[in-house]
C-alpha cells in the first residue's frame, strides 16, 4: 500500500493502489474515501470498484496559509465475495502557496528619504520558512533603489534612499515575491509602489538686478515643481548692508508667480544692494528646497554741489563755479546741465549747457 505524502500546493496526488492477493476466481479491487479537516479542496471524497494499479490523481487546493492534510482511506475488497482487507490511510499533506503582504503597500514620501517596507508572510510549511526576493524599477528616473535582491527573511525591511532629480512626482515600482522553502511554486508576486515628491526649486526672474533709486522691483517668484497634494509656496528674508531702505523684510506663503515689488529708496551716494533670499516650501510637508539669492542694486539719486554755492563779482569778470558731485554709479559717471537767466538784464551768461562732472563754469 501507498505511504504517507507532502505535496506543493495545486500538484496532483500520484497515489497507486496496489495487492498482492490473487484470488480462485477475479481481481482485488478497492474502494476509499477521503476527507480534509483542514479545509483542502480537489480531492475525491469516495470511490469504489477500481482495479489493482489504479492511480489517484487528484489536483488538491489548500486555500490556507499553513500546511493541510488529506486522509486517504483505502480498503482491498475480495473478489469472491469473502471479507475486505483492513483499510489502510494515507495522509496528503499540502503545503499552502506562499504570500506576500508589504507593509505599507503603497507610499508617498519625501525626495532623498529611505523607504521602510517590511516584508511579512502569515505562511508556514512543513520545512523551512518562506523567504522574499523583488525587482525594482523606476520609469520617471528616481536613483538609489536597489534593483533586485533575494532571499529576505520574513520581517526584512526594505530601506532604500530615493532621490528624484525631477520637477514631479515619480515612482519606484517594487514587485516582491513570495518563495516557498519546499521547493514548490513561489507565490503570486505583489507589486509596492513608492511615489516620490521632489524637491522644490525657485527660479526668480530677473535673477539679479540693477534698479534706479526710489522706484520698484519687479521679481517674480517661478518654479516647476509639482507635487501629489498642493502647491509650491515661497518665503523670503530681505536685508541691505549699505542701508537701502524699503524693501519688506520678510514673508511667507507666497504663491507661485508671486511678484516681490518693493520701491527702494538708497540714501547715499553710492550703489547700495538689497539682498533677497527666496525659499522654496513643499506643500507635502518635506524639506524646503535650496534656497536662492537675489541681490537688487539700487543707484543712488545724483547730487550736485556747486563751488561757489552763491557768489558777489565785478562787472565783466568770469564766474568761476566748479560743478561737482560725491555720487558714483554701477556704470559711467555723473553729468551735469543747467540753464541760466538775468531778470535784470545781465549778458554774458551761457543760457544752457550739458557736460562732465567737475565741469568749471567760466563764463
Amino acid at each position: 500500500m501507498p505511504s504517507n505524502t507532502i505535496q506543493c500546493d495545486n500538484t496532483a496526488t500520484n497515489i497507486t493502489l496496489q495487492s498482492p492477493g490473487t484470488f480462485t476466481s477475479g481481481a482485488v479491487t478497492f474502494r476509499f474515501t477521503a476527507s480534509s479537516p483542514g479545509g483542502v479542496t480537489g480531492f475525491t471524497s469516495t470511490a469504489t470498484g477500481l482495479p489493482n494499479g489504479y492511480v489517484i490523481a487528484d489536483v488538491l487546493v489548500n486555500p490556507t496559509d499553513s500546511p493541510q492534510d488529506v486522509i486517504y482511506t483505502i480498503t482491498p475488497v475480495s473478489p469472491t465475495g469473502c471479507n475486505d482487507g483492513p483499510p489502510v490511510n494515507v495522509t496528503v499533506t499540502v503545503n499552502p502557496t506562499p504570500r506576500v503582504f508589504p507593509v505599507p503597500s503603497n507610499t508617498i514620501q519625501c525626495d532623498n528619504t529611505t523607504t521602510n517596507i517590511t516584508l511579512q508572510s502569515p505562511s508556514t510549511f512543513t520545512s523551512g520558512a518562506v523567504t522574499f526576493r523583488f525587482t525594482a524599477s523606476s520609469p520617471g528616473g528616481v536613483t538609489g533603489f536597489t534593483s533586485t535582491a533575494t532571499g529576505l527573511p520574513n520581517g526584512y525591511v526594505i530601506a532604500d534612499v530615493l532621490i528624484n532629480p525631477t520637477d514631479s512626482p515619480q515612482d519606484v515600482i517594487y514587485t516582491i515575491t513570495p518563495v516557498s522553502p519546499t521547493g514548490c511554486s513561489d507565490g503570486p508576486p505583489v507589486n509596492v509602489t513608492v511615489t516620490v515628491n521632489p524637491t522644490p526649486r525657485v527660479f526668480p526672474v530677473p535673477s539679479n538686478t540693477i534698479q534706479c533709486d526710489n522706484t520698484t522691483t519687479n521679481i517674480t517668484l517661478q518654479s516647476p515643481g509639482t507635487f501629489t497634494s498642493g502647491a509650491v509656496t515661497f518665503r523670503f528674508t530681505a536685508s541691505s548692508p549699505g542701508g537701502v531702505t524699503g524693501f519688506t523684510p520678510a514673508a511667507t506663503g507666497l504663491p507661485n508667480g508671486y511678484v516681490i515689488a518693493d520701491v527702494l529708496i538708497n540714501p547715499t551716494d553710492s550703489p547700495q544692494d538689497v539682498i533677497y533670499t527666496i525659499t522654496p516650501v513643499s506643500p507635502t510637508g518635506c524639506s524646503d528646497g535650496p534656497p536662492v539669492n537675489v541681490t537688487v542694486t539700487v543707484n543712488p539719486t545724483p547730487r550736485v554741489f556747486p563751488v561757489p554755492s552763491n557768489t558777489i563779482q565785478c562787472d565783466s569778470t568770469a564766474t568761476h563755479i566748479t560743478l561737482q558731485s560725491p555720487g558714483t554709479f554701477t556704470s559711467g559717471a555723473v553729468t551735469f546741465r543747467f540753464t541760466a537767466s538775468s531778470p535784470g538784464g545781465v549778458t554774458g551768461f551761457t543760457p544752457a549747457a550739458t557736460g562732465p562732472a567737475e565741469w568749471l563754469c567760466n563764463s
